[in-house]
């Protein structure tokens, strides 16, 4: 950058062809259909027995999913090369900006993913659904865990700048306490959204249609639950492991 803050004509050429050609490659990777030992694989982890009733679902669920997640990773990376072309230092470990982009790409998936609708009026399951039933205890706790801990470092970290104490530098780089606690806010905030998507995808009620196909759509929903159950595990973690290194 030559001690430049801002993009050269060059440079921003050069990025704008990455984003043109990475949104080409997402669009042309998103519809390419799963293959069949995916389906294989998919239906064989969720015990699903796969007909020609329920593979068009699995198959569109997997695209869906897919499309996003890889999207949202790859805006991350490009925001991370971003940030550091227009401020000329480092901005974070690219393999962060990566997870945070697929937790992020994953959340607004499943948060806006639509189910095919049916001719017929939909016979809804009185059946409570809850996202705990599709993960493991020690996930939620492990989680609350995790949040807990980023809190209190977060805290400690601005007993330390107000102290005057300097907190541990990345990269050259110390975050004030101010803009340590809004990021490790936003991260909290972000898990919380992630299980309240969970939650609200384990509620959500779905038409009933044979049994089959109800079956898929249940182990389409089960992995939904699950990825964004770990996303919010691997975001709180994150957010603790960033504020622990600096008290």
């Amino acid at each position: 950058m030559h001690g430049s803050t801002f993009l050269t004509t060059a440079e921003f050429v050069v990025l704008a062809v990455q984003v043109v050609l990475t949104l080409l490659a997402i669009v042309l990777f998103a519809e390419l259909p799963p293959s069949e030992r995916h389906l294989a694989r998919f239906a064989s982890t969720y015990e699903l027995r796969l007909t020609d009733a329920n593979r068009p679902v699995l198959a569109h669920a997997i695209r869906w999913s897919r499309a996003w997640r890889l999207g949202g990773a790859v805006a991350a990376v490009l925001a991370h090369q971003l940030v550091q072309a227009a401020t000329g230092r480092a901005s974070g470990v690219g393999i962060i900006w990566l997870a945070c982009g697929y937790a992020l790409g994953a959340t607004v998936g499943e948060a806006v993913r639509r189910h095919d609708r049916t001719d017929e009026r939909p016979r809804a399951s009185m059946h409570r659904r809850r996202a705990r039933d599709h993960v493991r205890p020690w996930v939620t706790w492990w989680t609350a865990a995790m949040c807990a801990l980023a809190a209190l470092a977060t805290l400690r970290f601005w007993q330390l700048g107000r102290s005057g104490t300097d907190a541990a530098s990345t990269n050259g780089w110390t975050p004030s306490p101010a803009l340590a606690a809004l990021l490790v806010g936003l991260v909290l905030i972000a898990v919380a959204i992630q299980l309240a998507v969970a939650t609200w995808t384990a509620r959500r009620p779905v038409a009933l249609s044979a049994p089959d196909v109800d079956a898929a759509q249940h182990a389409v929903r089960s992995a939904a639950i699950v990825s964004l159950a770990g996303c919010a595990l691997m975001s709180a973690s994150l957010a603790t492991s960033w504020t622990m290194i600096r008290v």
